[in-house]
């Protein structure tokens, strides 16, 4: 008779379910904070045993798990689900059903663990954590191929941005980009990044020449000599592109920013020292 530990199958389930919410993240191009990953695998990882034990029918299993998929979507995603939660709900469950399969076969062939009897589709897995992370890499190179192509991605879209800061507004037109993953380390705020230039008369002079000069001038001095005219309000957040590699971007803390009408509670703004210009008008880009 297998015994089963409880704290085992939470823990398994916890580590699982944050790699398939992470996963489910990067496919679809809806990027949260790590600490909502986290929530969102507790979640899951308390009903996966709670689901374990009883001897539920199949249409009650069934719709049990429904039920779950869709409330660590909603507490993982938060506010991010509006208008997509089926789309989320769909990666994540294919997400699953890659891993599960991805970790049945290498433990068949590599003898590395025994898969025990699934209960309520619930499984408890007797993995090691090596096999694990392996099959993880190799469900994330599978998926890859089905959806690193932009088959869930969301077409490419514009959005109006309006940027208030004290008794001045700037309104203008960003890209959004789910290849933008810039945000601050230490708040894990999103960063509209737009030219200096385009974000200089959102302030009085001295300001407005230090912002629209950010480029030649450096970010680190720029912030040292903004962040004496206004403390508090700006912040340095650091970057890696293709081109240039690792460096620092200005960001500032609005009064408020809309998108498409709609309050971002979650948003810096980042002064790059080029502009940015599209064919379509937009001055700045914006990750999902």
């Amino acid at each position: 008779m297998q015994v089963i530990y409880v704290d085992v199958l939470f823990g398994l389930n916890l580590v699982v379910n944050y790699l398939l919410l992470f996963l489910t993240s990067r496919f679809s191009g809806v990027y949260v904070r790590r600490l909502r990953l986290l929530g969102g695998a507790a979640l899951g990882a308390l009903f996966a045993v709670l689901l374990f034990f009883p001897d539920l029918p199949l249409v009650p299993s069934a719709l049990f798990k429904c039920v779950l998929c869709a409330a660590v979507t909603v507490v993982t995603f938060g506010k991010k689900c509006e208008g997509r939660l089926l789309r989320l709900c769909f990666i994540f469950c294919s997400v699953s059903f890659a891993l599960a399969g991805v970790v049945l076969a290498l433990a068949m062939l590599t003898g590395g663990g025994q898969i025990v009897t699934i209960r309520n589709g619930v499984p408890y897995l007797d993995i090691s954590l090596r096999l694990l992370a392996l099959s993880s890499v190799v469900a994330y190179g599978v998926l890859g191929v089905v959806f690193g192509n932009g088959a869930l991605r969301p077409s490419r879209r514009t959005a109006e941005v309006e940027i208030a800061l004290q008794d001045r507004t700037l309104r203008l037109r960003a890209l959004i980009d789910s290849g933008n993953l810039l945000r601050d380390p230490m708040t894990g705020k999103r960063v509209l990044v737009a030219g200096g230039t385009v974000l200089a008369p959102l302030f009085p002079e001295p300001a407005r020449s230090l912002i629209a000069g950010c480029g030649g001038l450096g970010a680190d001095r720029c912030f040292e000599q903004l962040s004496a005219l206004y403390p508090g309000m700006f912040s340095l957040v650091p970057f890696r592109d293709a081109s240039r590699g690792f460096g620092l971007i200005l960001a500032l803390r609005a009064d408020s920013v809309t998108v498409d009408g709609q309050k971002q509670d979650d948003l810096l703004i980042g002064a790059a020292g080029q502009n940015i210009e599209t064919p379509d008008g937009c001055m700045a880009v914006l990750g999902v």
